[in-house]
């Protein structure tokens, strides 16, 4: 066990320069994650504008530990009062480009050693009040008691959703795993599209398709979600710069599939590839111009489910969010934590009161 007071914290501004320094750091601790992985934080970091914070927790002159943060002030009255959110960018709109299992990007064995050095690093600041992690992982390091006794917190559960697959070579056999209401809709759908434009096909992109099949995944996307509340992504240049890194220099992290029925496109999918498991990211669909018995999303999670289930895949993980699709798809259920934690202080208890005060007076009021 490396004992807490031989770790070193150093605190830098991101640069081109650590990254041989990050890389090497990815590659010694090989974490099992879609998203705590050297391709995706290059991804992310070339899409950036302003650059943020790191810090690097090691152990005689050895990197063992590094996460980014940013300082966000808590108020607009007080811009000067901050708290500290990890592996995010002080800009909004850079920020689109969600994260989920976040955590510490080193080994499982280090995390609580870790975040006990980079909380106590933090917390020394007597301008930040406080910490934020968003999505953490399920066995989040930051709820353990070494870091627990240095402040207070909160903790916010959201559910995650996945399926096991198990090798399987015969469709049929594989559809009967699922409700008979899920065959019986993917049937009915199945036989819909089939009738309507032609026999299905499932098409994974290569290298030659992937820039077009994002492109065409961009435009479904847009036209169901740009006049909602939240938009769409691919709308933001920073989101559309990340991914299309991604995609392109680091082609193994990832997977977009595309459903077709006879000449007509019913939808694509995107997935964050790890080792043996796969993780649905997001979809454009054709929903305008199909009846409305024919579901697109329904087919491409099956059948995509399908295929990777033959190539040995063990894992298809629907991510963070309640939807009806993924508690009829799913067969767990798991957890994440948004944490925030305060500092033990008299002004951090005081802007935390009123915090709480806003949001539940809002919850009230909302109701009237």
């Amino acid at each position: 066990m490396i004992p807490a007071k031989d770790l070193k914290v150093e605190e830098l501004v991101y640069d081109k320069r650590l990254k041989h320094r990050l890389k090497q750091l990815f590659d010694r601790v090989s974490l099992d994650n879609c998203f705590i992985t050297y391709s995706w934080f290059d991804s992310w970091l070339d899409s950036l504008s302003m650059r943020p914070k790191l810090l690097f927790v090691s152990y005689e002159k050895e990197d063992i530990g590094a996460i980014f943060f940013s300082k966000i002030p808590l108020t607009r009255a007080f811009p000067w009062l901050t708290i500290a959110h990890f592996n995010k960018s002080p800009l909004p709109e850079e920020n689109q480009v969600w994260i989920e299992f976040n955590s510490i990007i080193c080994k499982e064995e280090s995390k609580a050693l870790c975040a006990h050095a980079i909380t106590s690093h933090l917390l020394s600041d007597r301008m930040l009040l406080g910490l934020q992690l968003q999505m953490a992982s399920p066995k989040s390091e930051w709820l353990v008691n070494d870091v627990l006794n240095l402040s207070s917190y909160e903790v916010e559960e959201v559910k995650g959703y996945k399926r096991h697959l198990r090798s399987q070579q015969n469709f049929n056999e594989f559809l009967k795993d699922f409700s008979s209401g899920v065959r019986s809709e993917f049937n009915r759908s199945r036989r819909k599209a089939i009738k309507d434009f032609g026999e299905l096909e499932l098409k994974f992109a290569g290298q030659k398709d992937i820039n077009s099949y994002f492109e065409a995944l961009s435009q479904l996307h847009k036209q169901k979600w740009s006049n909602t509340t939240d938009g769409s992504g691919f709308e933001n240049e920073k989101f559309l710069k990340h991914h299309q890194k991604l995609i392109n220099e680091h082609q193994s992290s990832t997977e977009i599939v595309c459903l077709v029925a006879g000449d007509f496109v019913l939808g694509y999918q995107y997935y964050l590839i790890s080792k043996n498991k796969a993780y649905f990211y997001c979809a454009g669909l054709e929903t305008k111009s199909v009846h409305k018995h024919i579901k697109p999303g329904l087919m491409l999670h099956i059948l995509t489910m399908y295929e990777f289930s033959k190539a040995g895949f063990e894992e298809y993980d629907f991510l963070g969010g309640e939807a009806n699709y993924k508690n009829r798809l799913a067969d767990e259920v798991y957890s994440f934590f948004n944490i925030r934690i305060y500092k033990k202080s008299l002004v951090a208890s005081l802007v935390r009161f009123t915090l709480n005060s806003k949001r539940i007076a809002k919850r009230l009021f909302s109701k009237f």
